[in-house]
């Protein structure tokens, strides 16, 4: 396979996972749009047509952010990828490590970061205007920042000697490793 036919599959199944993924957002904010109106009938008892509708609106406002953030992560693919982000990344790792394992999990931990961090400008908003205006945001930003850097300590802490020994027995498999997976 030529490397423009493999460039132009990856586009059209990038665009066609984008299409499809604001296709099943704007279909399920339709769907709540439908019902909006009506509490569903095992529910009249607890639930007020009040906060059925806050519950909707809440809905259709993450669907909204969910479609941009569609559109924000297939740029940030392209630009991993056909950008060439994922080659610095890899340079960078090459010159923190002589050794092809440590390479590759630096490789992924660099990602993980830059991916985290490109990411931040959605979790804030998602946190300190969306939920914050519908009443379910009660944290302050030094929490959020604190829960942040606990979970890449964690993630790290677990993620970084799995990496290890994924990439190490995908080594020792040889050019076939996959088929151990697939056999698995």
């Amino acid at each position: 396979m030529s490397a423009h036919t493999v460039f132009y599959v990856f586009l059209a199944f990038t665009a066609l996972s984008t299409l499809l993924q604001l296709y099943l957002s704007l279909r399920q904010s339709r769907a709540v749009l439908l019902h909006r109106h009506r509490v569903p009938r095992d529910f009249n008892a607890v639930v007020t047509l009040e906060e059925h509708q806050k519950a909707a609106d809440y809905a259709l406002a993450k669907q909204r952010l969910a479609r941009w953030q569609i559109l924000y992560d297939t740029l940030l693919l392209l630009l991993f990828t056909l950008g060439g982000g994922l080659n610095l990344l890899a340079q960078a790792a090459a010159r923190l490590s002589a050794s092809p394992l440590t390479q590759g999990v630096l490789l992924i931990v660099l990602f993980s970061l830059a991916s985290s961090l490109l990411s931040q400008p959605f979790a804030l908003y998602r946190s300190f205007r969306l939920e914050a205006a519908f009443g379910f945001n009660k944290m302050t930003l030094a929490t959020f920042f604190a829960d942040q850097i606990k979970g890449l300590l964690l993630g790290a802490l677990i993620g970084i000697p799995l990496l290890y020994a994924v990439i190490y027995l995908m080594g020792a498999a040889g050019a076939l490793w996959w088929l151990w997976v697939w056999l698995l």
